[in-house]
């Protein structure tokens, strides 16, 4: 008797089933209690006969056998994602936050100089007004976008 036959024989007594003898073809015949017979190959075809053999027998008899290594690979420790901003990050995100400021300061003063317009204060809005395109230039380049000044005065 074969490596292979002892190992397959030794699962089917652990699933229900008996050696039955030879069928007319030279190749065991294994019965289990409900009277099913299953006829495993005398030699192994390749690697996968045992595998395949065991596996018809627990599809007959609705059982399953305990694998070996069976959760070897459920739980594998994953690396965790590197989420701490590197330092170009920091700089990049430091920049956004006082452009930012700049802007609103800009536009508070904007809004200030055209309560009351004059000569003077048209001219610094129109510096303001410069300035606070060069920032949204930039900020655009950085992924950020901001509303524009509205250049409307209200009329009284």
């Amino acid at each position: 008797m074969t490596g292979y036959l002892r190992e397959v024989l030794a699962a089917a007594q652990k699933l229900g089933f008996a050696f039955d003898g030879y069928s007319g073809g030279g190749h065991p015949r294994l019965v289990d209690t409900a009277g099913h017979y299953v006829t495993v190959a005398a030699t192994p075809g390749d690697h996968r006969a045992v595998r395949n053999a065991i596996a018809t027998m627990e599809r007959i008899s609705g059982q399953k056998l305990p694998r070996p290594n069976a959760g070897k690979h459920r739980c594998r420790w994953q690396a965790q994602l590197n989420t701490t901003p590197s330092p170009a990050e920091r700089r990049t995100s430091a920049e956004v936050e006082s452009l930012l400021t700049e802007a609103d300061s800009l536009r508070r003063e904007f809004d200030t100089l055209t309560a009351a317009p004059t000569r003077a204060s048209i001219a610094r809005a129109r510096r303001i007004l410069a300035r606070h395109a060069q920032i949204c230039a930039r900020l655009q380049q950085l992924h950020r976008i901001i509303d524009p000044i509205s250049t409307e005065i209200p009329q009284p």
